[in-house]
């Protein structure tokens, strides 16, 4: 795991950062805005993903070089640290986490930050019993993988002590360090009424690949108890393998004609200029940047109390409620609390403050030279 002596300093060689796939989802947005803070800071930047094309390169700047690598992705992984020699390599969502610390086994190779993209527990439901039966195996496969790290970010402080019980007694340095908002802070005039769709009926949104875990079935099934009390629409950004399922279920709840599935967007601060209330359902996050987005723009939140940032962002519920998951009652109430009496705008853009992008690339810099001169003063 060492680099030989009297190579180009770290500051010159590139920064490696990986990716699963090149979608405009919300960790591909926190990267993209890293990477292109990295190059404004004068920092040579490859971009490793296992998908050739997609939304996030139209994200990147051009400076930045995009590399595909060959699935499965260890061995082109591999190839491309032993012929680029980055000053270190980052693994910036959890699904490429093992092929970053196998390829990071083999031979010489850079300092690895693993970024826990997400939270390291899950909230399974109770019918899953295949998926419970292996959570403890799937807990002990990660709990290797980070321990593999020379350096962990956590996204939030919850992520950083949810990491801290899953090691345990394995030694590994973990550094919280908040995700940057990426869309414009709606700052500029943070009282100007929401949406801007006169005599129109509220816009909700929910952001978010249609997968499991963002749970979106219990975000259909409370809008559908919303609807019965009062007229309004809802928008599901993003795409995924649920999109059938959700297709299905707003059929049989009847409000299939008061939903929009638009699929991947690139515009998400237009839409939460927009937007009424924006709703976060999933089970289980890293820290829930979408919120974060919705706090900066002035638009009312609700959020499941996961496990993840949520409890973080939203300061114990001061700026959105909390719902429990999977509990559609719950949520729909706090739905219609929150476009009856919304929140003032300027408080929830106060919020986002420490979640902005100033400072945050500059210490993922710091932190990535400080593991590289470690390296080098071992050689």
């Amino acid at each position: 795991m060492m680099w030989r002596t009297g190579e180009t300093p770290a500051s010159e060689r590139p920064v490696a950062l990986l990716v699963n796939v090149l979608s405009s989802g919300g960790a591909q947005r926190r990267i993209a805005a890293l990477a292109n803070r990295f190059v404004e800071l004068g920092r040579d930047v490859h971009v490793l993903s296992l998908e050739a094309d997609g939304l996030m390169r139209a994200m990147l700047s051009p400076a930045i070089e995009v590399i595909p690598l060959a699935r499965p992705g260890m061995a082109s992984l591999k190839a491309y640290l032993d012929r680029a020699r980055p000053a270190v390599l980052m693994s910036c969502v959890t699904d490429t986490h093992a092929i970053a610390a196998a390829a990071s086994r083999i031979g010489a190779a850079p300092p690895l930050v693993l970024r826990a993209s997400r939270h390291p527990s899950r909230a399974l439901p109770r019918w899953n019993l295949i998926g419970r039966a292996g959570e403890p195996i799937k807990r002990w496969k990660a709990a290797r993988r980070y321990a593999r790290a020379d350096a962990i970010v956590a996204l939030s402080d919850d992520g950083a002590a949810a990491l801290e019980r899953l090691l345990g007694r394995r030694a590994a340095r973990i550094e919280t360090i908040p995700n940057p908002v990426v869309e414009r802070i709606r700052a500029d005039d943070p009282a100007m009424p929401r949406g801007n769709h006169a005599n129109a009926a509220p816009l909700i949104l929910g952001i978010g690949r249609l997968v499991k875990q963002k749970d979106f079935a219990t975000l259909l099934r409370a809008f559908a108890l919303v609807r019965a009390e009062r007229p309004c629409r809802l928008a599901l950004l993003g795409e995924g393998v649920e999109r059938p399922r959700l297709r299905a279920l707003a059929a049989r709840l009847g409000i299939a004609g008061d939903i929009e599935m638009p699929g991947e967007v690139r515009n998400v601060g237009e839409w939460l200029d927009r937007a009424d209330l924006l709703v976060s359902s999933s089970l289980w996050e890293g820290m829930q940047a979408v919120l974060i987005e919705a706090l900066a723009a002035g638009c009312p939140v609700v959020a499941t109390d996961c496990p993840g940032g949520a409890r973080e962002t939203l300061q114990d519920g001061r700026l959105g409620p909390l719902v429990p998951v999977r509990s559609p009652a719950p949520m729909a109430q706090a739905m219609l609390d929150q476009l009856d009496h919304p929140p003032d705008p300027r408080l929830l853009a106060a919020g986002a403050a420490r979640f902005t992008s100033e400072g945050k690339a500059e210490r993922y810099l710091a932190l990535f030279d400080e593991l590289a001169g470690q390296r080098v003063g071992n050689d």
